[in-house]
């Protein structure tokens, strides 16, 4: 197979030593480039490995073509080595399944129909994984021949719209409303102009595209975080273009608000984890936006809105202003910030995502993060995969044990023609469970064995072992010069977890002390 595809000199070709990885980096190509990308290795436990991609693929939404090849079916079930029951081996989380029996030159006219079979099930409204099973008989090599004729094309299938606009049309004659943009927005600029229209905030995901837009607001978190301010702000309408937010305390606010819910995303599937979504209307964010008109907006809500955003900004500025020392809030700010709007961010899952999504400002218009299954595996993989696919400047904000969960992306590093930089908090292991209830109710020792979990590994030396540049940075103005030196390589910037819990508690805080203040308007 790979003989066959090496000759299609249309297609590029890139070798990962790690299955696990190569897949992650599959995922990573097609978020990038929209196009469905082949993944390929050989059976038994290689094709286990592509599992947990598989999975962040399907709940994604990414569109993947997973290949394993596979032995005939005269060695299945007798102890043949390299040989595993590799029939629906990823479950319900492929779109589609097929087994191809060994080919055979009679066997050949059905080949283009099984590839747009595959294809179609990798790019249909509900687009994912396809799991392509591929049996071979000996001998493995050969020449490849001359394919079979083309199909004729099939008319693409029109992006359906569920709801009836001019019903939703009839929501928006309210003041109290609201735009949440998240991930998977095609127009940032058109859910913005909407908002203006409207009259209504615009409260930005990281990933959403938006925060491009100084007129967005995006400290939604730590403003609710203020009881008496998130009651006042309540809207009585909420349209979610693309996915949910990150925070849970948004969330949690939206599924306590009583407001009317639409979502507004092209994917049939309906991603409503809190089940508050009232409507759910699957069309391009560009389209519902370009047909919605507005309505002579009361600026008074929107104003509220902004002074409680203004307040929330200027209290994270003076804490962040005065702090000496690196912190991971101020750490994901700055990070942000020195992404250029052509570049592409990606964050890692816990808490490199929840930090950019709280205390960042401004984003570049791609900010992409694996929240389809929320997994820290095959982060790095993922972002060589953005890089490869894009041919853009690629960032990572991840932390120290999803960097070591995937160091073996770092194979061969140096060879890629990519510009990555991956920025590593090493906070000395699982910095999210400081957070939870398990760090107040156990025993130091218990926590740090079981949920803690240091790793006391030398990431620097650790990617220096596989030829990749990297250096650790301990004060703020060495970060900040390692951030905007541009060339690839590892920096790793040490952190204490407990002072961590510690300098998120300050700045929402600050913000509550903040907004406390705000006379009472209109």
């Amino acid at each position: 197979m790979i003989l066959a595809l090496e000759a299609r000199k249309d297609l590029q070709i890139h070798v990962f030593h790690d299955e696990r990885s190569a897949a992650f980096a599959a995922l990573g190509i097609a978020i990038s480039s929209g196009v469905p990308v082949i993944v390929l290795c050989t059976s038994g436990t290689a094709a286990a490995e592509f599992f947990p991609a598989v999975a962040e693929s399907a709940q994604a939404c990414v569109p993947l073509i997973v290949c394993t090849a596979d032995r005939p079916p005269e060695l299945q079930g007798v102890g043949a080595p390299q040989t595993m029951d590799q029939q629906n081996m990823y479950g319900r989380y492929v779109r589609h399944f097929l087994n191809v029996a060994p080919p055979t030159i009679e066997s050949s006219g059905n080949w283009r129909k099984t590839a747009r079979e595959v294809w179609s099930g990798a790019v249909s409204a509900d687009p994912g994984p396809v799991h392509l099973n591929l049996q071979f008989r000996e001998p493995l090599v050969g020449s490849p021949g001359e394919l079979p004729p083309l199909l004729p094309a099939q008319s693409p299938i029109a992006t359906a719209v569920q709801e009836d606009l001019g019903d939703l049309q009839r929501l928006l004659g309210v003041s109290e409303g609201l735009i949440l943009a998240g991930a998977g927005i095609d127009d940032p600029s058109a859910v913005t102009t909407l908002g203006e229209r409207l009259g209504w905030p615009v409260a930005a995901d990281p990933r959403s595209g938006c925060r491009t837009d100084s007129s967005v607001f995006v400290h939604l978190d730590s403003i609710l975080r203020h009881q008496p301010t998130a009651e006042r702000l309540t809207p009585k309408v909420i349209l979610r273009f693309g996915a949910p937010p990150v925070s849970k305390v948004v969330n949690q606010w939206v599924a306590s608000s009583g407001a009317e819910v639409v979502s507004i995303s092209p994917l049939r599937r309906r991603i409503d984890p809190e089940r508050v979504v009232t409507r759910h209307i699957i069309a391009r964010a560009s389209d519902v936006a370009a047909s919605l008109k507005g309505n002579r907006p009361d600026r008074t809500w929107r104003e509220n809105w902004k002074r409680c955003e203004d307040a929330a900004r200027s209290a994270l500025v003076a804490v962040f202003d005065s702090q000496t020392t690196v912190t991971e809030p101020w750490l994901a700010r700055e990070v942000s910030a020195s992404v250029a709007d052509d570049e592409i961010l990606l964050l890692s899952s816990s808490m490199p995502v929840r930090d950019v999504e709280w205390f960042a400002e401004r984003c570049p218009r791609t900010v992409v993060a694996n929240r389809g299954v929320n997994g820290i595996d095959g982060v790095s993989s993922t972002a060589i995969g953005l890089a490869l696919g894009s041919g853009r400047p690629v960032t990572v904000l991840i932390g120290d044990l999803a960097f070591l969960h995937d160091s073996n992306a770092l194979i061969n590093f140096s060879d890629r023609p990519i510009d990555l930089r991956l920025v590593v908090i090493d906070n000395s292991g699982g910095g999210i469970f400081s957070f939870l209830e398990q760090a107040k109710s156990l025993d130091k020792p218990t926590f740090e064995r079981f949920f803690g979990t240091p790793h006391r590994t030398d990431l620097v030396a650790l990617a220096r072992a596989h030829g990749v540049s990297a250096v650790s940075a301990e004060s703020k103005e060495a970060v900040i010069q390692e951030l905007y030196s541009r060339a690839s390589k590892v920096l790793v910037v040490r952190t204490n977890r407990e002072e961590n819990v510690a300098a998120h508690d300050r700045l929402n805080r600050a913000v509550a002390e903040r907004l406390a203040g705000l006379p009472t308007v209109g």
